[in-house]
């Protein structure tokens, strides 16, 4: 026997809002479709932000590389052919070395004027325009405008400030799920 529902009209109208349900319901479970992170999670970022900026302008540098994501040092260490202690003990070494060439005037991330979203993948993110300003040891003053990631992994919110554009491909290989995310340009 065939069943037609055109036979029944009350029997397509409910065929037609279950159907409607069950799809809300798929979407509303998919955190992909969710455009951008939580009320709590950008709450999370901002105080994120908030430590790494400390750190930055006062020069903890031990700190502030700790702000760098554990799957893009991976990713870093086995590119250059070094475990991620030694890879993340360059960074530091290499850090403290720019101090020395380069005195920093200041150093501004905004959270006021992020641009927030979510991977494909469900991955909530920022991108924060960040503004540093620094005086070389000829004297002359640099100011570049870039773009610091902050992204969420393992429960706790990481900052990577990406450039140029092999930052950005680095980026993208450790995490896939950034690919066609467009990441403004760096102005110097």
């Amino acid at each position: 026997m065939t069943y037609s529902l055109t036979h029944r009209p009350l029997d397509l109208w409910r065929f037609v809002v279950v159907g409607v349900a069950m799809a809300l319901t798929v979407l509303a479970a998919d955190p992909a479709v969710a455009r951008e992170p939580s009320a709590a999670q950008k709450a999370q970022i901002t105080a994120a932000v908030a430590r790494y900026d400390d750190a930055v302008t006062r020069g903890r540098v031990r700190e502030a590389v700790g702000f760098f994501p554990p799957t893009l040092m991976r990713v870093l260490a086995r590119d250059i052919g070094m475990s991620t202690r030694n890879t993340r003990a360059r960074m530091i070494n290499g850090r403290l070395r720019f101090g020395n060439v380069v005195n920093l005037s200041s150093f501004t991330l905004s959270t006021t004027n992020a641009r927030y979203g979510v991977t494909r993948a469900g991955r909530p993110y920022a991108l924060l325009p960040t503004k540093t300003v620094f005086r070389r040891s000829d004297g002359e003053r640099v100011t570049r405008v870039s773009t610091t990631v902050a992204v969420l992994e393992n429960q706790r919110w990481y900052l990577v400030n990406v450039d140029n554009r092999r930052q950005r491909q680095l980026f993208t290989r450790a995490y896939p799920d950034f690919q066609g995310i467009s990441m403004p340009r760096t102005k110097r």
